[in-house]
């Protein structure tokens, strides 16, 4: 969630990126084995918007509000951020110290 493709392909152990799922959208299949598919790829997508927004509370519980000020809209909100931009967001502004 807080890595891009080249940071983690330097970790240890690690031989390929891990290619996050994507939207499904709608069933438009035929037979019950794609209707499965698609149940198994939608609770796939569920499961990576839940741990998402789950790492960025997490990112914006453990640094103090200050830290997120440029990230802030004009009612003083942090929304439409990734986890991974939040995550690169700190490293810049720590790098800048």
């Amino acid at each position: 969630m807080i890595y891009d493709d080249v940071e983690w392909l330097k970790k240890k152990a690690v031989i390929d990126v891990v290619k996050p799922p994507t939207n499904p959208g709608t069933y438009s299949g035929t037979s019950h084995n794609a209707l499965e598919v698609h149940k198994a790829s939608v609770l796939a997508w569920k499961r990576y918007k839940e741990a998402q927004s789950a790492t960025k509370t997490m990112i914006m519980y453990a640094f103090k509000p200050h830290h997120f000020l440029k990230l802030e809209d004009d009612n003083g909100d942090v929304i439409g951020f990734t986890a991974i931009e939040l995550f690169d967001h700190l490293r810049m502004s720590n790098q800048k110290m």
